[in-house]
């Protein structure tokens, strides 16, 4: 159980006026209240701190030694409290003292670095974590981060606010050392002929294919599981197998782009989409400078860099505007 402090800041307030005067008529004047009511607080401010603070009958006022060190206590206590409007104002306007944000690994990766830097301009202290959006997901509702940006928006979680970021197709990913005979495979056929590296079921990107290839009808064996997409596209690369992917996730592996062949997947197509996460109660300010700063990366530094990479598929990659 808190204990309730001993005494109230306005009883405090009126006393230092008081002591300050050396008159109760002229604390009362001062404070646009009756006299009564300022000998009313003293009362009450001596029977909460068990001291008697003056010395009743003398003119002018004279501080018992319990009110002169009362005085000397209160008045840097009262200065404090009455700063405090100016600090909130000043904590709206100006930068965050710390942000601590969670990012899957693909954004990590590419956006990332770029993103952090702005957010140093804007925050005395910025913290990152990086992983699965199912890890990511449990430490926001934790309240162990601030945000996250992550492919699964979380729906089944109430008291959140979900802000698009970046919607791209998924893609098929092929070992150039696949001979497709200038006939490209269909889903079917690779599956029947080629190992498919999978994304872990453990990552939401995992568990949208897997439902895809569900959707379909399409059963490719489990051989090959992987968390990130260094390894899948450099599995691809080694022609161990065809993957599903995304062009970001092409992005943070491009290291291997010279051994992969990234195609549009057969119809019908499903996208992926990157949200900013973040819980209903966060300051608004901090959650439009984040959204705003990761949009303008992804625009600014992720879309050129995937034009020249990868230039089939930017036309079907939009950066999110609305709030969903």
């Amino acid at each position: 159980m808190i204990d309730r402090p001993p005494v109230e800041f306005w009883s405090l307030r009126i006393f230092v006026e008081v002591a300050t005067t050396r008159s109760m008529t002229h604390a009362a004047t001062r404070l646009g209240i009756t006299q009564s009511a300022v000998s009313q607080a003293i009362r009450k401010l001596e029977s909460e701190l068990d001291s008697k603070l003056i010395l009743r009958g003398s003119r002018p006022v004279v501080l018992t030694a319990e009110g002169a060190l009362l005085e000397l206590e209160a008045e840097p206590l009262l200065r404090s409290v009455a700063r405090l409007p100016e600090l909130l104002r000043s904590a709206r306007s100006g930068p965050a003292r710390e942000i601590c944000i969670g990012f899957v690994d693909t954004f990590a990766s590419t956006a990332g670095p770029e993103l952090i830097r702005v957010l140093t301009q804007q925050a005395a202290r910025v913290v990152v974590w990086s992983g699965l959006s199912p890890a990511l997901g449990a430490a926001l509702v934790a309240r162990d981060v601030d945000a996250i940006v992550t492919s699964d928006p979380l729906y089944d979680l109430d008291g959140l606010r979900r802000i698009p970021l970046w919607k791209e197709p998924f893609v098929l990913l092929l070992p150039r050392t696949l001979d497709t005979k200038a006939v490209r495979p269909s889903l079917d056929q690779l599956a029947a002929t080629v190992p498919l590296i999978r994304y872990s079921a453990r990552s939401h990107t995992g568990s949208q294919v897997e439902r895809h290839l569900r959707r379909l009808g399409i059963v490719a064996d489990r051989r090959i599981e992987v968390d990130g997409s260094d390894a899948l596209l450099a599995m691809v690369a080694a022609g161990i197998g065809w993957a599903i992917t995304t062009p970001l996730c092409i992005l943070q592996a491009c290291a291997h782009l010279q051994g992969v062949l990234p195609l549009p997947l057969p119809a019908p197509g499903f996208n992926r989409t990157l949200s900013l996460v973040v819980r209903d109660d966060s300051q608004a300010s901090l959650v439009e400078q984040v959204a705003d700063a990761a949009r303008t990366v992804l625009r600014d530094t992720c879309l050129p860099r995937l034009r020249q990479l990868t230039p089939a598929f930017t036309a079907l990659i939009s950066v999110g505007e609305a709030t969903i």
